[in-house]
């Protein structure tokens, strides 16, 4: 018994003193001794290999001992043993300031070098090899980072896309991943595309349509053709591209002005594989489809609206839509607040309610004005001529002139070409030649193919005037010759005033008084007598080969061979269009020249209303009769206006209008307060706040 007591005594005595032999290097260690602890735990390791492994880690952790990858390996040793330790060493442990806590610390302490460490070295490999065996670095995340930055640096510097792939095909998760394949596409860009010409851009969107870059050089493609607005040549060219839609879409704008109602037929005839085909089907509805401006008569808004001629409504009332405008190729002009803006039918505001004026022009542009100045929009309501002029005069459809202090600028329509062309005013004069003045002098000008005006005859005659086909009649200091449409002189003339020829007859006066007829080369055709009169040039021309003339001081009707057909004895004689109204005393009465029959009614006065039709006056009370001197409404209406095949009359024995046909039929037996056109096909009707439109075109009456 005493023999095995103290063999367990000496055991006991043994660890005991191995203890504090690691407790006594821990104190070296202390006191940074190195050397010697490094050497004591040197000797313990393999009897105590959580204790003296972690001493020699802290050995190693010493800035003047430092080895961290040493620290490390005896670390992870006393890590990996530390449950193992007796406790007694874990006592002695607790005694020197060392526990799991400890060893934990020292950890995160050697995490932070060894990042530290591939931060300063600025390798890849460094922190991917650091991500390999130390995927408890609480750096971890970081390292990541920094790894794949400098892949990437790396991949950039190499200017390979094969690289690229690999790189990603080997770190599928990079953070730089979206870098990367941005990189990747930019490097096949660059293998392709090396001047940016069309061709390299065609072959790079075969090659790679995947790639990033494909989509915006489809655009680039597209802008090349955009830019000079080719559109029709991109879509033949690149059905495929992108862009193809919109390249329809703007040539289906251009083409038809901003959808122009009159070009929409056009387009769609010569473009039958447009692919919007909903969209130009409704344009086209739209475009047939006349519009009447309304308010709703079921609530007190002060907005309008328009409906259709079966009073659905297509533009809803809006409260803004004030003092609007029939449409006129697709637009309106509509007021709000005492300013104007335009609509189309859709009603989307193409101009803002912004200008004092706007009159919407027959070569589609938009004539604007503010503060006392003139402007021209176009049809999208961008500006075309800014603000700044005293006067836009739209000359016809081909060209307008802007006016500015003492001169005009001339554009054509179509391009939008300004003219090289001085002058101070513009007159159409025939089809294609035109009138220009440079001060008080005026000359003749013709359109050419090439978008230019060209002289024909100089600027220097007093006046020019159509004469017959192919001749003018020019004014030169009192002096009237017959040119033809180059300037050369055909014949001066001795006359003092020449009319135009009508119906192959010219009115040509003398100083004298006396009154001549020209044919169209200016001969005189018959030697007459005839006396001046106020109103000959309108009153003496020939009509359907009769011209009324005065003898001896009364007047009467003579023939194309210049034989009086009516023999002068009538104090006053007017054409009416088919019949004549003569007067003798007080009172007028007509005879027709193609009845060969004098009517014996008695007027008070005649006029014609045109379509052989005659208004005449009979006690006080107006009617109208016809070329046949059938009566088509008695004489008994206070007022009697004709517009095209309808008549409005106010009748004596009321104040309201009615509305009758062009034969005296009553077509309205409902009276209106107020009957007055609004346009050349509308007339406005209102009865009692509410108001009506009548279509001359075919008599149809709108109302909601």
């Amino acid at each position: 018994m005493k023999i095995v007591f103290f063999f367990f005594y000496l055991l006991a005595l043994s660890s005991m003193m191995k203890a504090q032999s690691i407790a006594k290097s821990y104190t070296r260690l202390e006191q940074k001794d190195l050397y010697s602890a490094h050497k004591g735990f040197s000797k313990k390791v393999k009897r105590f290999p959580a204790a003296a492994a972690f001493g020699l880690a802290s050995c190693y952790l010493e800035p003047s001992f430092r080895d961290i990858d040493s620290s490390l390996k005896y670390l992870m040793l006393a890590e990996n043993n530390w449950e193992a330790m007796p406790s007694k060493m874990k006592l002695k442990l607790n005694e020197a300031g060392v526990s799991k806590v400890s060893v934990l610390e020292m950890k995160d302490s050697l995490a932070t070098l060894f990042y530290e460490r591939c931060k300063d070295i600025n390798e890849a490999d460094c922190f991917d090899l650091l991500m390999i065996t130390q995927p408890w670095n609480k750096h971890f995340e970081q390292i990541k980072y920094y790894r794949d930055s400098l892949l990437y640096i790396r991949a950039v510097e190499n200017k390979s896309s094969a690289d690229i792939k690999l790189l990603l095909e080997v770190y599928p998760d990079s953070p730089f991943k979206s870098k990367l394949d941005a990189l990747h596409d930019q490097y096949e860009l660059n293998a392709f595309v090396k001047e940016g010409t069309e061709q390299e851009w065609v072959s790079f969107i075969e090659a790679h349509p995947e790639n990033r870059y494909s989509e915006p050089i489809q655009d680039s493609l597209f802008a090349l053709f955009d830019r000079n607005l080719e559109y029709a040549s991109f879509i033949d060219k690149y059905p495929e591209n992108r862009n193809v839609n919109l390249a329809w879409q703007n040539l289906y704008m251009l083409e038809t002005n901003y959808y122009q109602p009159s070009l929409l037929p056009e387009f769609a005839q010569s473009h039958p594989d447009f692919p919007d085909k909903k969209r130009l089907d409704a344009d086209l509805t739209l475009a047939k489809m006349k519009l009447y401006p309304f308010k709703d008569s079921l609530n007190n808004d002060k907005g309008y609206g328009y409906i259709n001629e079966n009073g659905n409504w297509i533009i809803q009332k809006r409260n803004w839509f004030h003092e609007p405008s029939f449409f006129k190729q697709g637009y309106a002009v509509m007021g709000s607040d005492g300013l104007y803006g335009v609509i189309d039918k859709r009603g989307v505001v193409i101009v803002p309610y912004e200008y004092e004026e706007i009159t919407l022009l027959e070569n589609a542009s938009i004539l604007v004005a503010q503060n006392g100045l003139y402007g021209v929009l176009n049809r999208d309501g961008s500006i075309r001529h800014e603000l700044k002029y005293s006067d836009v005069l739209e000359v016809n459809k081909n060209f307008y002139a802007l006016y500015l202090s003492d001169t005009i600028d001339i554009y054509n329509s179509n391009s939008k070409t300004q003219l090289d062309v001085q002058c101070t005013d513009m007159e159409v004069f025939g089809k294609g030649f035109y009138k220009l003045w440079h001060g008080s002098n005026v000359g003749l000008f013709q359109d050419s193919s090439d978008i230019k005006l060209v002289m024909c005859i100089p600027t220097v005659y007093d006046e020019l005037t159509l004469y017959s086909k192919g001749i003018c009649l020019a004014e030169y200091k009192n002096s009237l010759k017959l040119l033809d449409f180059k300037g050369a002189l055909l014949k001066d003339l001795t006359y003092t005033d020449v009319t135009p020829v009508k119906e192959g007859f010219a009115i040509a006066i003398t100083a004298e008084g006396q009154i001549n007829y020209l044919d169209s080369k200016g001969q005189k055709i018959f030697d007459t007598d005839f006396e001046y009169f106020n109103g000959v040039s309108h009153k003496g021309c020939f009509n359907n080969g009769f011209a009324i003339v005065k003898k001896n001081g009364v007047f009467g009707i003579i023939d194309t061979s210049g034989m009086f057909k009516v023999k002068p004895r009538y104090e006053q004689l007017i054409y009416l269009g088919g019949l004549y109204g003569y007067k003798n005393g007080a009172h007028w009465s007509t005879f027709s020249m193609i009845l060969d029959t004098i009517n014996t009614g008695v007027y008070e006065s005649l006029d014609a209303l045109g379509m052989g039709m005659v208004l005449f006056k009979q006690e006080g009370k107006y009617g109208v009769m016809n070329d046949d001197f059938k009566v088509l409404l008695t004489p008994s209406q206070r007022s009697i206006k004709r517009f095209k095949d309808y008549f409005v009359v106010i009748p004596c024995e009321d104040d309201l209008s009615y509305l009758y046909d062009i034969n005296g039929k009553l077509i309205s037996p409902v009276g209106y307060e107020k009957i007055q056109p609004v346009n050349e096909e509308h007339l406005l009707l209102s009865l009692k706040n509410k108001i009506s439109y009548f279509r001359l075109s075919d008599g149809k009456l709108i109302h909601f």
